[in-house]
């Protein structure tokens, strides 16, 4: 198992170093130099934070929740810095689903007939 574990760990350093994680992490520096801007992002992940835990409880939000995350998302879309860290962040993800395929592929052949 230590011998996998040290496979994961160098896998680790190879996506911060990644072209993808890279470009994500100064996406992000960009949007929290804009004061506001990352405010706002804060406050729309809180938001959906909050809807989330509602929705797990078996709750619905309130019509005034509903509307201050369509308020946020539309504020959050407007910006140029937030678009560009979510371009980023889809780019890491489609690396990272990738990498999943090819771990996963001995238990996919497993369960092929």
């Amino acid at each position: 198992m230590a011998d996998i574990m040290n496979t994961a760990a160098q896998l680790r350093e190879d996506l911060e170093q990644s072209d993808e994680f890279v470009a994500l992490k100064t996406a992000y520096a960009n949007m929290q130099a804009d004061a506001a801007v990352f405010q706002t992002f804060k406050d729309f992940q809180g938001l959906q934070i909050k809807l989330q835990e509602a929705q797990v409880k078996g709750q619905q939000p309130s019509e005034d929740d509903m509307q201050q995350a369509q308020d946020l998302a539309q504020k959050v879309s407007q910006s140029d810095l937030v678009r560009q860290l979510m371009d980023n962040e889809k780019a890491v993800n489609e690396l990272l689903n990738k990498i999943n395929g090819e771990i996963t592929k001995p238990i996919q052949s497993l369960y092929q007939l």
